[in-house]
Parts: structure tokens; sequence; C-alpha cells
């Protein structure tokens, strides 16, 4: 089961901390990193990686400190995204495997035109939210 919690982040907005029982975490959209660095610690989890949805200051603006922490992670996001930090660059209809579980690549645009979505078949789509 992919487990997702919510990490508060600014004054309305979130990050989600994915996991599935192990000691590895992904994260999606870290505007800031601090507040991922301070879940992790708590709950004794290292960074596996990080998605990226789209290229907006809110959703990667804390890359950087996660990389510059946590080491070398994958960065997954859109390819024709204007987001450097993104070094596994995605197209629709791409597969990845993260936490065990096969993710598929749905281009959204509309939004952005750099937006993508990760959908977890596995799952029946569906994940645990905290």
């Amino acid at each position: 089961m992919l487990d997702a919690r919510p990490i508060p982040a600014f004054s309305d907005n979130y990050i989600w901390l994915l996991t599935n029982g192990g000691k590895q975490a992904f994260v999606v959209d870290p505007g800031d990193g601090h507040p991922v660095l301070d879940a992790l610690a708590r709950r004794g989890l290292e960074l596996g990686g990080i998605l990226v949805t789209h290229h907006h200051p809110d959703h990667v603006g804390g890359v950087d400190t996660l990389l510059s922490q946590c080491g070398g992670v994958p960065v997954y996001g859109p390819a024709q995204s204007p987001a450097t930090c993104i070094n596994r660059p995605l197209n629709d209809g791409d597969r990845i495997e993260i936490l065990g579980l096969g993710a598929e690549v749905i281009a959204v645009p509309g939004h952005t035109l750099d937006h993508i979505a990760y959908f977890f078949p596995e799952t029946g789509g569906s994940a645990q939210y905290r």
C-alpha cells in the first residue's frame, strides 16, 4: 500500500510524503525543503527521490535544499520543464518505479504546459492518506 502524508508548507499548500512500509520516502512537489527534512527526521526516513509535477517555485523551490542535504537523489519531472533541478526527465506515457511500485506518467497540460501526473495502477490509483 502506498501511504501519502501531507507536509504543510507555506500558508496554504502541502508537500506530499510517500512511503510504502520501508525506510525510504519520496516527496511530491517540495516547494520548501525544510519541512521535508523535519518530517523525514521525525519519521526516521531517508529521501529516495523527488517527484515534480510542474515548474512553479512553490513546487520546486525546496529541491536544491533537499539535494544538498540528502545527496544526489533522482528528481523526476516533465521533460519540457524549465526547472533545471530535474535530472530524470519524463514524457507522457513513460513508466517509472518508486518504492517498489510502478507509476505511469500522464501529461496534463492546462495549469502549465509542462504539468504531469503520476498514476499508480497497482494501487488502483489510490493511496492511504493520513
